[in-house]
This record gives C-alpha cells, sequence and structure tokens, in this order.
C-alpha cells in the first residue's frame, strides 16, 4: 500500500521545519550515509559526474524518502545491498513504476529534483528502499 499524499507532505513539513537548524542537512546526509552504505556508494558513482554539491543534494533526498518510508510503514527501513539495487536498476521504467506503486514519493521527486541523472538514480534508490521496507524481515 502506497504512501499517502498527506503523510509524505507531512513529512516534509516536519523536515522543512528542521532546516532552520544549519546542522541538519549535515546530519541527514550523514545519517544516509551511515545507515545506507550500499546505496550511499551506488549514488556517489553513478553522480560522480554531477559534483559534490548535487551529490549532496541527491544524498539529502533520499534521506529524504528514508524518512517518508518509515513514517508511511511503521517501522524502520532495512539497509539496502547491492542486490536489491542491481534489481532496481532492471525495472524498465522507473517514473512509472513511482507512479504505479508510491506516487506521492514520485510527485515528491519531480517537484523537488531538477536534474534527471538525479532524479533517475533517486528512483531506483527508492525502488531498493521500498521493497526493502515492505519486506517482512
Amino acid at each position: 500500500m502506497p504512501i499517502s499524499e498527506a503523510g509524505v507532505a507531512a513529512k516534509i513539513s516536519e523536515i522543512s521545519n528542521r532546516l532552520a537548524d544549519p546542522s541538519y542537512t549535515q546530519l541527514a546526509v550523514a545519517h544516509f550515509i551511515e545507515s545506507q552504505p550500499h546505496a550511499s556508494r551506488y549514488l556517489s558513482l553513478r553522480l560522480e559526474q554531477e559534483g559534490p554539491a548535487q551529490l549532496m543534494h541527491a544524498v539529502f533526498h533520499a534521506e529524504v524518502i528514508v524518512e517518508c518510508l518509515r513514517e508511511g510503514f511503521g517501522r524502520e527501513v532495512g539497509v539496502v545491498d547491492f542486490e536489491d539495487l542491481d534489481s532496481a536498476c532492471r525495472v524498465e521504467d522507473s517514473l512509472l513504476w513511482f507512479h504505479e506503486n508510491e506516487p506521492a514519493l514520485a510527485s515528491y521527486l519531480q517537484a523537488n529534483i531538477d536534474s534527471e541523472p538525479i532524479q533517475e538514480c533517486l528512483r531506483t534508490v527508492g525502488i531498493a528502499l521500498v521493497r526493502t521496507v515492505s519486506e517482512t524481515k
């Protein structure tokens, strides 16, 4: 069952309030890198051409996805491994997958990420994260 639009909006509002703390973005990026090392490496390798600022932007939004999933599913998101990422990379149309499976997150990415390469990478990571959290482990 997809996360509700209201649930994503509430989480985004909460995160927006946290942005008043100048260290929040750094903490969010550090948390994602520590908690999702394989997804972090994937983003780093795929987005190295985009530059460090864009990479950190992408990692921040990946952490937002994790927070939305944690809130929406009511449990922690498991660690994505390379097999999960490889499987997510094989999704033929990640935009369609997101619109069908997590439309609120698809809207969030489209509204907040201007770069198509970054959107594509975040959709791949997002697919792996969604599959990981939706599995009962």
